[in-house]
């Protein structure tokens, strides 16, 4: 939601993840911004809402695990076995497993995108960027 208010936004925050979807369809709010990775589960289960097509917002979020500071040990195993997986494209094959669906449903390629900025983002000591990868690789 940060990054939404930080970007000009107006955020509606509701007490709980169900009850934003009964107030979308009772017009409480105009839009519901939801992950690429989520669509296909959450049209499935809400079929009463509407997927908007035109347009997508992106911005830098890149995700973390975390260890114990006094088990380097585990960090850096975990570390090294990400590396590889990256490197050898199953942490891809993988990722796509689990979210093709739904980004062929999100079908980015037809969508402007609307670059956002994530603050929370800036100022890390490490190079996210080079594990971005292309949504339209996901795309028929």
């Amino acid at each position: 939601m940060n990054v939404l208010r930080s970007n000009g936004f107006e955020v509606a925050e509701v007490p709980s993840y169900e009850s934003l979807f009964a107030m979308l369809s009772k017009d409480r709010f105009d839009l519901l911004c939801r992950g690429i990775n989520d669509v296909a589960g959450e049209m499935q289960a809400h079929p009463e809402l509407v997927l908007d097509h035109s347009f997508m917002l992106s911005y830098p979020m890149p995700q973390f695990l975390y260890t114990h500071k006094d088990n380097q040990a585990a960090r850096q195993r975990v570390e090294l076995g990400l590396k590889r997986a990256y490197a050898d494209g199953s942490l891809l094959n993988l990722f796509k497993l689990h979210f093709r669906q739904s980004i062929e449903a999100a079908e980015p390629r037809k969508r402007r995108v609307i670059k956002l900025s994530n603050a929370a983002v800036m100022g890390i000591d490490f190079d996210c960027k080079k594990y971005d990868f292309d949504l339209n690789e996901f795309s028929r």
